[in-house]
């Protein structure tokens, strides 16, 4: 929403007020906004109107009314921060802007998209206006100060021997104008500041679609960070906790084999702890491969959910149809929820077999995950399946389970992506 706080029309004085406006900051802040607006809106709608008579004139050789217009668009984009920060600095006028877009471009379509678009042609209006507004109101402020001050001393100056009320008269118009010009100055700025928010600021729609492109960032700059992190917590557990777990499972390994004279309940508290040693490190390792297994970010989806299947104890076909790489983000969502899926097939449908189907068609990463077990899966039971869908909406995907009772279950997802 626009806010502001100097720019608002101004208010009947009071006697105090009239005199006082004199030498408020407000008064002298919207004066030279006004003179900086002379200057802005004289040259920078002159140089428009000559790059409109270029464009126009220049329209047969096409080159030529596409370079005019390129330089439109540049020059109206650039008035346009120059005018808000005009605003926001003398006036307290905040006009939300949009984000940075493409530079000077000569290419047709492009050129076209921007002048089609309602904003291009509303900034384009307000710096011709301002063409015309700027000077006028600047002229109108200073005149009125300029006479004001010097009609003021007017009896002092007043030449001849009788010169009886008129210059008293002088003395009053000037006395008048210069309480009347503080207002007045306000009064064109405020009028301007109006102009610049019907014209140079963001309708309610564009706002929320620029809200709307602000989560959708924020949202990918966190999927990033917490892939980063698991990266790292990979990586970490990887060159830390599992080597020193490999070692001791190995040194235990070595004193059973070595140390065969023990008691028996000391061998058989160095065979268990051998053996919770390996068991440890199992689970380790697959701890580590959930999180981004190394063969995913080598070779691919493919071999990754092959390398999944074959660790699964309910059988599992996989058919894996893509022609590219997906983004690594998207990768990394279909391999979660394959594993997390056939995970738990094996633990609770009381399925024989299972199919993974992956195909990447038109930008889409269609995957189906089905198995032949019991059925009645339900999101509303746990947090599993509700954290696939959770992991699946965080990339813009779509995740549909049918599963009723007495099966089959089906996992069906879409993951929007582009090709690496």
């Amino acid at each position: 929403m626009d806010t502001t706080t100097d720019s608002a029309a101004p208010r009947p004085p009071g006697a105090l007020g009239l005199i006082g406006a004199l030498w408020a900051a407000r008064t002298w802040r919207s004066l030279t906004h006004l003179v900086t607006g002379l200057f802005i809106g004289l040259f920078g709608g002159l140089a428009l109107l000559c790059l409109m008579i270029v464009a126009i004139a220049g329209a047969p050789t096409i080159i030529l009314a596409l370079a005019a217009c390129g330089a439109i668009v540049a020059l109206n984009r650039g008035l346009t921060a120059l005018q808000r920060s005009r605003h926001a600095a003398y006036l307290g006028l905040s006009l939300p802007g949009e984000r940075p877009e493409r530079g000077f471009t000569l290419r047709p379509r492009v050129l076209l998209d921007l002048l089609s678009t309602g904003k291009v042609w509303g900034r384009l209006a307000y710096h011709l206006l301002a063409f015309v507004y700027g000077p006028l109101a600047a002229t109108i402020a200073i005149a009125t100060w300029c006479v004001g001050a010097a009609l003021l001393p007017a009896p002092l100056y007043w030449g001849g021997p009788d010169p009886g009320a008129e210059p008293f008269l002088f003395a009053l118009l000037g006395l008048a104008l210069l309480l009347a010009a503080p207002w007045l100055t306000r009064g064109l700025a405020a009028l301007d500041a109006q102009m610049a928010r019907l014209m140079l600021g963001v309708t309610r729609s564009e706002e929320l679609e620029q809200r709307i492109g602000d989560l959708a960032a924020s949202r990918d700059s966190t999927v990033d960070a917490a892939d980063a992190e698991r990266r790292r917590i990979e990586r970490d557990l990887h060159d830390g906790a599992q080597q020193r777990i490999t070692s001791l499972a190995m040194n235990l390994g070595i004193a059973r084999a070595t140390l065969t004279d023990l008691p028996e309940p000391g061998a058989r508290a160095l065979e268990q702890a051998h053996e919770e040693a390996k068991q440890a490190l199992t689970e380790l390792r697959d701890l580590v491969r959930g999180l981004h297994p190394a063969v995913l970010e080598d070779r691919g989806l493919d071999a990754a959910l092959s390398a999944v299947a074959a660790r699964s104890p309910v059988p599992v076909r996989v058919h894996v149809d893509m022609d590219r790489r997906a983004g690594r983000d998207v990768e990394a969502v279909a391999y979660f929820v394959v594993s997390e899926a056939l995970a738990n097939v094996a633990r609770h449908s009381g399925a024989s077999r299972a199919a993974v189907d992956v195909a990447l068609r038109d930008d889409r990463l269609r995957l189906v995950v089905t198995d032949d077990g019991t059925g009645g899966a339900d999101p509303a039971d746990g947090t599993g399946l509700r954290g696939l869908a959770d992991r699946v909406r965080s990339v813009d995907g779509t995740f549909t389970l049918a599963s009723p009772a007495g099966g089959p279950t089906a996992i069906e997802v879409e993951l929007p992506c582009a090709s690496s």
